[in-house]
């Protein structure tokens, strides 16, 4: 196409082609996969390992603390605030390790117990089920039985 110069209000009509459509079963969705059931036990293992080493900490700095406590009785009234202060850190460490080994031994027990998923959930799909008492309509019927003719003709 070649304008002129000068020329205004000239309508244009342009036509694209349409993008093709893509197949169902191609595997490229745009909806994440539903995690399997070996990446739920190894999502498991991970946080049990994690959980076995906060309680590794819990009981280094649990013992560590009780030291201190020991070696503050000794000296009871007359303590310098740095064994109090060495103490009481060590103490608080341990029981945050002790609160995230719980918070990570629950969450690996629960990915490890529970379910893989199902066909259902991985196509990202919805089930629908008809109520029980699901009467269809005539228009219902006659398109069930145009389907049901033209699998037919596909067939022979």
């Amino acid at each position: 196409m070649v304008l002129s110069e000068g020329e205004k209000n000239r309508g244009v009509l342009f036509t694209a082609p349409l993008p093709p459509k893509p197949a169902e079963n191609s595997g490229n969705t745009s909806e994440p996969p539903a995690p399997t059931k070996q990446g739920k036990r190894i999502a498991a293992y991970v946080l049990g390992a994690t959980s076995l080493g906060f309680l590794a900490t819990f009981a280094v700095f649990a013992s560590s603390g009780k030291q201190k406590q020991n070696e503050a009785e000794k000296c009871k009234p007359y303590c310098p605030q740095a064994t109090a202060d060495a103490m009481h850190s060590r103490y608080l460490v341990g029981d945050i390790s002790l609160g995230l080994a719980l918070v990570t031994g629950g969450l690996g027990s629960y990915f490890y117990f529970s379910p893989g998923s199902s066909s259902a959930q991985v196509s990202g799909r919805a089930t629908l089920r008809a109520p029980d008492r699901f009467v269809p309509t005539p228009e219902m019927q006659t398109d069930v039985a145009r389907r049901i003719q033209a699998q037919i003709a596909t067939r022979s």
